[in-house]
């Protein structure tokens, strides 16, 4: 048995390793009752060691993830959605070039693995806001516009009880592609001047009933205009949150609120 150390604290198994809690301190054992110091140098250990790093990595790029959309994250995020961006981004790693161990993030070449990710997992987008809609990026790569035409609320929008009305929300956000520093032993942005910049938008209050009355378009621009990379990616989400309008005044609904990953550029 071993204790852990360091910035990442894991719950669970990585392969045969178990992570857990014991008197306020993190410990880390395997079947057989490895040492920490085995696990990290026994030639047995190395499939463990790359595992373990690229899932430190997968939390690292998460946790960059999450921040270029916390202004959304609030009222948008379902359980577990840590473990699940982490997840998402382990499966990024897979699919990264390089070595096992230190594979790359490569953002917009595994963006097929991103794309259609729910963060409320309860409240898929999907089964709330249904209309025509299309959603495109500028050619700088630092706008996106969600376009949606007018269209009968009371068919394609599924409201909670007691919502009056509604609002569409379009997130723009960079995500850099990270690398392994092996001098460092951790996973660093490779575009970090713009990773993580971001925009929110949101649309006017729309009631959840009738027609909504007018074509509607949401752009979200990057502040700045920042020159885009190869190495980086636009990630755009699109989603839907409710209000109660009492007194002249909207409050925000907890209740189904929804945000998709709807494409990377």
């Amino acid at each position: 048995m071993a204790e852990q150390k360091g910035i990442i604290r894991i719950k669970g198994k990585i392969g045969d390793l178990s992570f857990y809690q014991g008197n306020g301190k993190d410990f880390v054992k395997t079947p057989g009752g490895a040492t920490k110091s085995q696990i990290m140098s026994n030639p047995k250990f190395v499939r463990l060691r790359e595992n373990m790093t690229e899932f430190g990595g997968s939390a690292h790029v998460g946790r960059a993830f999450r921040h270029g959309l916390a202004d959304v994250l609030d009222v948008m995020s379902g359980r577990s959605l840590s473990g699940r961006v982490t997840g998402m981004f382990k499966a990024v790693c897979s699919h990264g070039s390089g070595t096992r161990g230190e594979r790359k993030f490569e953002i917009v070449a595994n963006k097929s693995i991103m794309i259609g990710f729910n963060f409320n997992n309860n409240k898929r987008l999907s089964s709330i806001f249904s209309p025509m809609y299309t959603y495109t990026v500028n050619v700088g790569r630092n706008e996106t516009e969600l376009f949606v035409p007018d269209f009968n609320v009371s068919d394609y929008v599924h409201a909670p009880e007691g919502a009056t009305h509604f609002r569409l929300v379009n997130s723009a956000s960079i995500l850099s592609d990270y690398k392994y520093d092996p001098t460092l032993k951790t996973y660093n942005a490779t575009d970090p001047t713009i990773d993580g910049l971001n925009m929110v938008k949101y649309s006017g209050y729309i009631e959840v009933t009738g027609m909504v009355g007018m074509d509607t378009t949401v752009t979200a621009t990057i502040a700045g205009a920042p020159v885009m990379t190869a190495s980086a990616g636009l990630i755009g989400c699109i989603g839907i949150e409710f209000f109660q309008f009492v007194n002249g005044d909207y409050y925000l609904l907890n209740a189904e609120n929804s945000l998709r990953l709807e494409n990377v550029f």
